[in-house]
């Protein structure tokens, strides 16, 4: 009877492990969408709130199960006291689902504005498969920006909704 139970949990442990490693996009697939940033920031030294309000559209593909390289294009609006500077970027990315469906992604961006400026970020993330093929992520990102521009050059943490649409997975 103990070797019984002790065979079941094994079996019911190792099931349990492929199921959670299972892949969530296969080697081959491309992946096309984006996700929206918003945040106000206020601090109490100073009397200006900024505003940043940032769209990224992205496209990306599976080297291997659940990997996949691709590009991030990303505009960027800030606001401080009603003067608005608008930026924007291109950024490789590399994403990896560490645990079905959660994954981390890291992007290292660059300015193709004449102001220059570059920036690192990681996020961690859920697919939230509402089909077969389309996906809701909810991502928590830090994000460290280099500028010469007031108001750009920041290292914060935050949150942000994408949608992405993957065909061949």
């Amino acid at each position: 009877m103990r070797s019984s139970n002790l065979f079941t949990i094994t079996l019911f442990l190792l099931l349990s492990t492929v199921t959670l490693k299972a892949q969530t996009v296969g080697q081959g697939a491309f992946m096309m969408g984006g996700f929206l940033n918003f945040s106000i920031d206020k601090f109490e030294a100073e009397d200006k709130a900024r505003t940043y309000f940032t769209v990224v559209p992205s496209i990306g593909f599976y080297v291997i199960d659940d990997l996949a390289a691709g590009l991030n294009l990303s505009y960027s609006s800030v606001s401080i006291e009603g003067n608005s500077n608008t930026t924007t970027s291109l950024a490789p990315f590399v994403r990896y689902y560490v645990f079905n469906p959660f994954f981390v992604e890291a992007q290292f961006g660059f300015s193709l504005d004449k102001d220059g400026g570059s920036y690192f970020a990681t996020d961690i993330g859920y697919s939230w498969f509402v089909s077969r093929n389309v996906a809701v992520e909810p991502m928590i990102f830090y994000i460290n920006t280099n500028s010469d521009i007031e108001g750009l050059a920041r290292s914060s943490f935050g949150f942000s909704v994408g949608i992405q649409t993957f065909i061949g997975r």
